[in-house]
């Protein structure tokens, strides 16, 4: 098979439109994992994850701000300027907080890889940590957070075996506590 086609993440593919490249990888991801993180190129790009981690969780967040606004939350200027001003300064504390979110959560997994005596590339693990978080869009549904979180630790399982080939054996002693 031939390495070019073989290797595809529609994320990575900018001629494709942006919400349609979207789109696919966040269907791959939830719905194909295992498919995913086969064809996922193993390049040394922490960007496409960092950045579609960023939208998997701006999702969520609009959806909040468009409840608390179509809610009647705000019944003066005065209170929708305050909103305002409060949404914007979660919004920057919630940029800033993802890649340390990220980088924190990708540490703790790739540990668990080394402490095994494994030599695996940690932007590897970043990119599965990254792309994992499409599940977040899911989340945020209150009647599928918990099918949602425990698809999520499937998923970072199943990319974790595909991406940096590791055993099963080898990924049951890295989520024991």
């Amino acid at each position: 098979m031939d390495e070019q086609t073989y290797y595809y993440c529609a994320w990575e593919d900018k001629s494709i439109s942006f919400y349609r490249r979207f789109w696919l990888t966040w269907k791959d991801i939830v719905f194909h994992p295992g498919d995913f993180f086969n064809r996922l190129p193993r390049v040394h790009d922490k960007t496409s994850a960092l950045t579609f981690a960023y939208l998997s969780s701006a999702h969520p967040f609009l959806l909040l701000i468009l409840l608390l606004l179509g809610g009647n939350y705000f019944r003066s200027l005065l209170q929708l300027m305050m909103g305002t001003l409060i949404l914007m300064g979660v919004a920057t504390i919630w940029l800033i907080f993802i890649p340390f979110v990220l980088y924190f959560s990708t540490s703790i997994h790739h540990l668990g890889i080394l402490l095994q005596g494994k030599r695996r590339k940690f932007h590897q693990t970043f990119r599965v940590i990254g792309y994992a978080n499409a599940l977040l869009v899911l989340e945020m549904l209150p009647p599928v957070t918990l099918p949602a979180f425990i698809w999520y630790v499937v998923v970072v399982t199943i990319g974790l075996k595909r991406v940096q080939e590791l055993s099963t054996l080898s990924l049951i002693h890295i989520s024991e506590p």
